[in-house]
């Protein structure tokens, strides 16, 4: 046996609930590393009304009432059942042993008996701790869904503040296209310019006008994608800001630092796509039991009463009852099924197999992608500097043409020109902060240290 197996082994041995009473309650206290939201109003709340009322939540919450059901369908099997059976008949029969012919006969039948299972094999409880194990992997699904859920909400939002910026900057090139075109056609009437000149002008306007309506509709979209997350109504133009603030890159980078080291000291990271994949590999243990004693007899209690009665339409001999009142001990034995069982264990085998090679995996995956995440920090929090200052610079470059025009030293259109650099300059600084953004949810939600954890009770 390989080490990794025995270690998965020791783990499944000491329980994989572990995790859920220890492990994540750890990390719900969460870091204070900053997120959008801390710093956008709007997002807190879109965030908040999206755990209450998101629909991809209530659908997961009615799975997880759904797992709670089929625990109570597990335990429900080591309680006693009670059934029984009636039939009331009227026949006419024809008997050897009266020499009457056929003759009338009224029947009365019943059966009452309760059922205890008294020995299968361990494999009542092996059910039950599968069901409570599938009740955990549904808490820890939902965990998931909320960081998913949140991270995407995130997401959506700050792309819709690009959206909204993007619009502001096509809406602004068709401002300068449609007077150029109104220009230009005024110096053809002066023949100043060429019909070719008036020709390229009115392409560029077009293109402007095609700009603005791609523009208005992927704001909408976005919109409207960011309203069925959230369960709210779509965000109107008026109501999305033109920009979101930069990441605090200098206080983050040392919680960054700390929740990565935290994260990869463990052999088993702590991490709900790990532990769902080792409480798969528990439900195959039980299942593989349960298909290995299939075969084996079980044993029950069982108590009950039972009446057989037939009363004939003759004068002798003419009523026969039988009462009964039992108890005892019942066996059930399944001794051939065609090999059917034998291919069911093998098939547990393997996906016992499987799961194990599956845990090997994530858990290779999870410190790989981790340690990607903490080499892409530090470029982008780079490209967020550079995108800054590029920002910063189109900005004073604008108020210093501005002013220049007052005094007669610009024209009007190069205070333009000089307005488009602080469009495109906006536009690149927030995707760049937008990219900070994204990697950051990545990681928190990879590491399960995402503050939104403190906003929901699992």
């Amino acid at each position: 046996m390989s080490s990794f197996s025995r270690f998965l082994n020791r783990r499944l041995i000491l329980g994989t609930f572990i995790f859920y009473s220890i492990g994540l309650s750890a990390t719900v206290a969460q870091s204070r590393v900053g997120v959008p939201e801390a710093q956008l109003p709007q997002l807190d709340r879109l965030i908040d009304q999206a755990i209450e009322q998101s629909p991809r939540m209530l659908i997961r919450n009615a799975n997880a009432a759904a797992s709670e059901a089929d625990l109570l369908t597990a335990k429900a099997a080591r309680l006693p059942s009670v059934g029984g059976s009636a039939s009331w008949v009227q026949s006419r029969e024809d008997r050897g042993d009266f020499s009457v012919g056929a003759i009338g006969a009224d029947k009365l039948y019943y059966n009452f008996s309760i059922n205890q299972p008294l020995y299968q094999w361990g494999n009542i409880t092996r059910s039950i701790k599968s069901a409570e194990i599938r009740l955990l992997m549904d808490e820890g699904r939902t965990r998931q869904a909320y960081l998913m859920l949140a991270n995407e909400v995130r997401l959506n939002y700050l792309s819709l503040i690009r959206q909204r910026r993007n619009l502001e900057s096509v809406r602004f090139n068709l401002k300068l296209a449609n007077e150029k075109l109104t220009q230009d056609r005024e110096k053809r009437a002066q023949n100043i310019v060429s019909d070719a000149d008036v020709f390229q002008s009115e392409l560029n306007q077009q293109r402007a006008e095609y700009m603005a309506i791609l523009g208005e509709d992927s704001f909408i979209r976005f919109s409207e994608v960011l309203a069925r997350l959230s369960g709210t109504e779509p965000l109107s133009e008026s109501e999305v800001p033109l920009e979101y603030p930069a990441p605090q890159i200098r206080e983050d980078a040392p919680i960054i630092i700390s929740l990565l080291a935290h994260f990869m000291r463990d052999e088993m990271p702590t991490n709900t796509d790990l532990e769902l994949a080792l409480q798969q590999l528990e439900i195959n243990k039980n299942d593989l039991h349960r298909e290995k004693t299939a075969l084996r007899p079980s044993f029950s209690l069982i108590a009950g009463a039972s009446l057989d009665e037939q009363s004939y339409d003759l004068n002798v001999a003419n009523k026969y009852e039988v009462q009964s009142l039992y108890a005892g001990v019942s066996m059930y034995w399944n001794i051939f099924n065609g090999f059917a069982n034998k291919g069911r264990v093998r098939s547990t085998l393997a996906r016992m197999r499987a799961a194990e090679t599956e845990v090997e995996t994530k858990r290779a995956e999870l410190i790989t992608n981790a340690q990607s995440y903490g080499r892409q920090f530090k470029g982008l929090a780079l490209a967020i500097v550079i995108t800054d200052r590029e920002l910063d610079s189109a900005k004073n470059g604008l108020v210093d043409m501005s002013e220049r025009m007052k005094r007669g030293e610009a024209s009007q259109a190069q205070v333009d020109a000089a307005q488009g650099q602080l469009h495109s300059a906006y536009g690149r600084a927030l995707a760049e902060r937008g990219n900070y953004w994204e990697k950051l949810g990545d990681l928190l939600s990879l590491i399960e240290a995402d503050p939104v954890l403190n906003r929901v009770r699992l």
